[in-house]
């Protein structure tokens, strides 16, 4: 146990490091391919896998990667990748499919989910793209995808037309029938609408089993809630430590700012959101580490504070740098651009708390 500590202490470490020394404008767009080379150089995408994919050290590891990249204002898909894709395909996928996880932590491949559809809303089991259950042709389209212009597979979740539920199906971005449109989301982020014209899937596509794709996107979705989680809490103390910088230096009318009871009142707001943030994270990437049965309730519980105390705080962090706060170029302004994102990705703060009810006495949402 001492000589995993030992290692996990490095490993942050080493990403500490790497963070302070390739630190760059944070309003910067868009997907670098050297920066991901490097990022599987390091062993960053295989965290918490299994050893005979490449993978070490533990999931839990994995969102403290997430909390300094989201710190740090990196705008890669690792979540994407490793968290959500990776992780999958390593406890689901057959032989052929954990070879691609595999060539992922390397970083040969890139993988994207495709769940979001624009009528599902923050529901990504309510799917309308279909997989006919006797040829096997998927037809439909999914919105948001991550990335989805540089990924080699995509990871796509239909129902089966005869009703026995969802199939999670692994393409190769170039069937086919697959096309893509792609734009840059507004929190500086490559993103792709894909739609799927009668494509032919294959037997040995399939990840898990026919109609039993709901369990394992559930096991996903849980581990993307606490990845958004952990990287918000990043994103907010960073963007309260720049409040908290500007306003010790920032004079007006012959004081600093924080020689002003108002705004200390503030930033005391915020630095004590930024550590139940964090607190709440931690304990949810913790639960799901350690498969403890509350771990989906405190990770929808992690996420919904993520969600309204997040954008709230960067919001804030704007407000307190006044005019300057409003500029592309200042990098609060893309710390709270990226809270509102995450605010609205992969369920809202309403949206958790109607599931942690459902969690917590079976009622459905709505009612």
């Amino acid at each position: 146990m001492n000589a995993m500590h030992e290692e996990q202490r490095l490993f942050h470490a080493a990403v500490d490091r790497y963070l302070e020394r390739t630190a760059s404008n944070k309003t910067e767009a868009g997907f670098s391919a050297s920066q991901w080379a490097q990022f599987a150089e390091m062993g960053w995408l295989g965290l918490g896998l299994p050893e005979a994919l490449g993978g070490f050290l533990t999931l839990h590891d994995a969102m403290l990667l997430m909390e300094k990249l989201g710190a740090a204002g990196i705008k890669a898909p690792v979540m994407d990748n490793l968290i959500l894709c990776g992780h999958l395909l390593a406890s689901h996928g057959n032989a052929a499919q954990k070879a691609v996880c595999a060539d992922m932590v390397q970083g040969k491949a890139m993988l994207a989910l495709a769940t979001a559809e624009k009528g599902s809303r923050h529901d990504w089991a309510d799917a309308e793209t279909t997989l006919h259950s006797g040829n096997l042709v998927l037809s439909g389209s999914k919105c948001l995808v991550a990335c989805g212009q540089f990924c080699h597979c995509i990871l796509v979740l239909a129902k089966e037309t005869n009703g026995t539920g969802l199939t999670a199906v692994l393409l190769p971005i170039d069937r086919a029938g697959i096309t893509l449109r792609h734009y840059t989301t507004y929190d500086g982020r490559d993103g792709s609408d894909v739609t799927f014209d009668r494509v032919q899937v294959l037997a040995c596509d399939v990840v898990g089993s026919r109609g039993g794709g709901h369990a394992p996107m559930e096991q996903a979705m849980q581990r993307a809630y606490v990845a958004l989680a952990c990287e918000a809490a990043g994103a907010m103390r960073s963007a309260y430590t720049m409040t908290l910088e500007y306003a010790r230096t920032r004079k007006q009318f012959g004081k600093v700012l924080t020689a002003n009871q108002a705004y200390q009142h503030a930033l005391v707001d915020m630095y004590v959101a930024v550590e139940e943030a964090q607190g709440l994270a931690h304990h949810a990437s913790t639960a799901l580490d350690a498969s403890d049965p509350l771990a989906a309730r405190w990770a929808s519980g992690a996420k919904a504070f993520a969600c309204s105390d997040g954008r709230l705080l960067g919001e804030q962090a704007v407000q307190l740098h006044g005019a300057i706060g409003m500029t592309r170029e200042y990098a609060v302004g893309a710390f709270y651009t990226r809270l509102a994102a995450i605010a609205n990705e992969y369920g809202d703060a309403d949206w958790h708390l109607l599931r942690i009810r459902e969690l917590d006495t079976g009622a459905p949402h709505g009612q």
